[in-house]
């Protein structure tokens, strides 16, 4: 989600339009009361018993797609074009969607997709109110046509998450769920926060059943813990207050149950990126929060870029405003964004966290990290544009001829690159891993990979 550098802005934003903004197609689902840190509500449907409980534990499909999108904060459209992941790689005909505007920016727009994998995948688009959700499906001959259309509402979704038929929507303050399952589309209300009105939930992460919804800035950030259930209604298990950061925001995460701990339990680390600008300069973190027993076991009061306060484990990147240089790095000998964060286990076991750093390629760093950590430089074929792992498998979008590869400080209104490949890798053993290409193929200028 594009937004303002400062989150005192955006507070001021959010607290001008309160009067005048719409809050979307109502829902069937009953608010449940406020508050942080607390568990599941009487009134929100109760959890599978008997047999559904009891039933297969949840398995992923194969992934047999990817999905890539092609857009600029500027562009009132977005490409999209589907990859068949087979004996080659084989790209779609590109698809374009018309982008949504961003409430408080003028003249900026997001276009918000999901995809699982499968040979479908859902576009929020529209000209104007009310937005649609547009289901699409890839013949086997290589075309694209939309399914399923459902209208929204007034207000722009802020993220979507698809798992099989079902999709989940960040609108407003509530977690929305479209299940394309039936011969209509239905949709219900998941989970709704009174005390965060006009705070949308921007950000979801999943491992297997296990899926967060995450308000990513504008302190207080909340996160609400949702069980999902084969042939049964999501349930809301618990609801979080995640860290705060200074005049920064959540814009990336993963979700990583605990080795040993199995379907259904709820012991494992989010991993967050989190990017900020302050008086002394600008910056990004790393951070590990812990979970166990389906409760976030931080301190109350604690901010990630809050200077070393804490024993959870933090890593930062940050650059002096004033002579504009970098104080703290990772790796490499200049910053640059970290534009995604993936986790990948290797075969001896090993878990190690990969950051897409753009000219710096992709960082390795070691998932038991510490605020002492260092990371190791994965070489690739061109600047790093975007990753993500999936069943073991790495693939990574770069630029390989970056024009703005040595300016020192990109234009992030920048349109995306004239051209870009996907790359299928693999990596060695070891705590500095190398990149070997499997495969590749070259595509005109998408930027992102679509989750």
């Amino acid at each position: 989600m594009l937004r303002c550098r400062f989150s005192w802005l955006l507070s001021a934003l959010l607290t001008l339009s309160c009067q005048g903004k719409q809050t979307g197609t109502p829902s069937d689902g009953a608010p449940s009361p406020d508050g942080a840190n607390d568990t599941k509500q009487a009134s929100e449907p109760d959890p599978p018993t008997g047999a559904e409980q009891a039933g297969e534990p949840w398995r992923e499909r194969t992934r047999t797609h990817l999905l890539l999108r092609r857009h600029g904060p500027k562009m009132t459209t977005a490409d999209y074009v589907a990859v068949t992941i087979g004996d080659t790689l084989e790209a779609s005909p590109p698809l374009t969607s018309t982008a949504t505007p961003l409430a408080f920016w003028p003249d900026h727009f997001a276009s918000r997709a999901a995809h699982d994998g499968r040979n479908h995948f859902v576009i929020a688009t529209g000209d104007a109110a009310p937005w649609q959700l547009r289901r699409h499906e890839l013949g086997a001959d290589g075309t694209v046509q939309v399914t399923d259309t459902v209208e929204i509402g007034e207000v722009v979704p802020a993220a979507l998450h698809l798992v099989g038929d079902q999709l989940f929507m960040g609108q407003d303050n509530a977690v929305i769920r479209i299940d394309f399952a039936g011969p209509q589309p239905q949709r219900t209300e998941v989970h709704r926060r009174p005390d965060m009105i006009y705070k949308a939930y921007d950000l979801f992460v999943r491992d297997l059943e296990w899926l967060l919804a995450i308000d990513d800035e504008v302190v207080p950030i909340y996160a609400e813990s949702l069980g999902l259930h084969q042939g049964a209604a999501p349930v809301r298990e618990a609801g979080w207050e995640l860290p705060g950061a200074i005049n920064g925001h959540y814009y990336a995460g993963v979700l990583a149950r605990r080795p040993g701990h199995a379907h259904g339990e709820r012991n494992g680390t989010l991993y967050v990126l989190v990017s900020y600008g302050i008086m002394d300069g600008n910056g990004q973190d790393l951070a590990a929060l812990p979970i166990r027993d389906g409760a976030l076991t931080v301190e109350p009061e604690l901010i990630i870029n809050g200077g070393g306060r804490s024993k959870l484990p933090v890593l930062e990147e940050h650059v002096d405003r004033g002579s504009g240089e970098p104080r703290t790095l990772l790796a490499g000998a200049a910053f640059s964004p970290w534009r995604a964060l993936a986790r990948y286990l290797s075969a001896d076991g090993r878990e190690t966290l990969l950051l897409c750093a753009g000219p710096r390629d992709i960082l390795a760093v070691p998932a038991d990290f510490d605020g002492d950590s260092k990371a190791s430089i994965v070489e690739i074929d061109g600047d790093c544009l975007d990753l993500l792992v999936d069943d073991g498998r790495i693939w990574a979008l770069v630029d390989p001829d970056p024009s703005a590869a040595d300016q020192p400080d990109p234009d992030p209104e920048a349109g995306p690159p004239s051209t870009s490949e996907l790359l299928e890798l693999a990596l060695s053993a070891g705590d500095s891993p190398k990149a070997t290409v499997l495969r590749r193929v070259a595509l005109a200028g998408f930027d992102a990979i679509v989750r």
